[in-house]
């Protein structure tokens, strides 16, 4: 009997002998379970779409706890919500005298430049009535002389032009000798610089339905 199950045992042992097992401690597995067991990460874009949420999230919750504050603040003060919404904002008050103010457009060479207007002195005529509106009244030209000027040349011609268009337009130079105003022929809004070598004095006048104005413009005359 003894004999028998140490016959059993050999015979066992043999047959694990013979048996083919290979292992290998340099084994690497092949691609396929390389990308099975590959480990999920997440992208960059992912996370940062993740991070704005959560920042989206954060300032909302900010607000809400702003708002909520304001709220009893009111509350506090005696103010409802529906007078607080109803609040218009103040909007600045517009300059209805600069609104009816004609403008005029002085084009040299084909330019325009409105720092050459010295001054203006407007009237506006309703029911028997005058109403000046005055920026600086043209009444003291050796004052306007001393402003600034537009360099020009003799026989140049400048342009002038009210916005809106008036009825007529005259020009006057100031005669400093004789402290008086000497028309200048004006042709389509346009007249010609005189021969002089000198800074002068030019008034232009418009005649509207409601009134006249006047800009004073000083020409630097350079030969």
């Amino acid at each position: 009997m003894i004999k028998r199950k140490i016959l059993f045992v050999i015979y066992i042992f043999s047959l694990l002998i013979n048996y083919d097992f290979y292992v290998n401690a340099y084994y690497e597995p092949g691609e396929e379970i390389i990308e099975n067991n590959k480990p999920e990460y997440r992208s960059i874009d992912d996370l940062l779409k993740e991070l704005k949420e959560e920042r989206k999230l954060i300032n909302q919750q900010k607000l809400d706890e702003i708002n909520q504050k304001k709220l009893q603040e009111q509350n506090e003060n005696g103010e409802s919500q529906d007078e607080i919404h109803t609040q218009e904002p103040t909007k600045p008050k517009k300059d209805t005298d600069n609104e009816n103010i004609p403008k005029l457009i002085v084009r040299l060479r084909g330019k325009h430049s409105p720092k050459y207007l010295c001054s203006y002195d407007f009237i506006i005529s309703d029911d028997n009535k005058e109403i000046e509106l005055t920026k600086e009244i043209i009444n003291n030209y050796n004052l306007l002389i001393k402003k600034p000027s537009l360099k020009v040349r003799p026989g140049e011609i400048i342009n002038f032009e009210f916005v809106p268009n008036c009825k007529s337009l005259k020009a006057h130079i100031w005669d400093e000798e004789n402290e008086t105003l000497k028309e200048v022929k004006v042709k389509r809004g346009c007249i010609e610089v005189p021969d002089l070598d000198k800074k002068i004095v030019i008034v232009i006048t418009g005649n509207f339905s409601n009134g006249y104005i006047k800009y004073g413009i000083v020409l630097d005359i350079r030969k």
